[in-house]
């Protein structure tokens, strides 16, 4: 016997919406519960944003190094104008192959250096990540 769609509008389709309905009462009360949850415990959702943007910076060190060496003026195309780095290299005249900001200034560009600024900006993730991790274990094994 085939379905109509007269059958399927009458007999399944409001079996459907009230599924759907207590599909939306279940994820409102579970968003309720975890809304509770951080307000009871904001000291382990710090340590977990803490963890999971130092696993961000882990993965992608360039979110956390590009924007810090930009800001100090170190750019693509080189020291930006009026910039803090403008103003350090003013003060230090040649720049000497092979000194720190030369390599910030490779680095920022796409040079080697960026690698070993890479390596940083992932250890400062790691560390970040492993902070989160232990300081979200401590206060939930302690149960603060």
């Amino acid at each position: 016997m085939a379905l109509k769609v007269s059958d399927w509008a009458s007999n399944i389709l409001p079996k459907l919406l009230e599924a759907a309905g207590d599909l939306g009462e279940n994820i409102k009360e579970q968003v309720q519960k975890a809304q509770e949850w951080v307000s009871e415990h904001p000291d382990v959702v710090m340590y977990i944003v803490l963890g999971v943007t130092g696993i961000v910076i882990l993965a992608v060190p360039g979110l956390l190094m590009t924007p810090i060496l930009s800001g100090l003026g170190f750019g693509a195309s080189g020291i930006a104008a009026g910039s803090m780095a403008a103003a350090i290299q003013s003060g230090i005249g040649s720049v000497a192959a092979g000194s720190a900001f030369a390599g910030l200034t490779s680095a920022a560009m796409g040079g080697l250096e960026g690698t070993a600024i890479a390596a940083v900006g992932q250890a400062i993730g790691a560390a970040m990540a492993a902070g989160g991790a232990a300081g979200a274990a401590s206060k939930l094994m302690n149960n603060e």
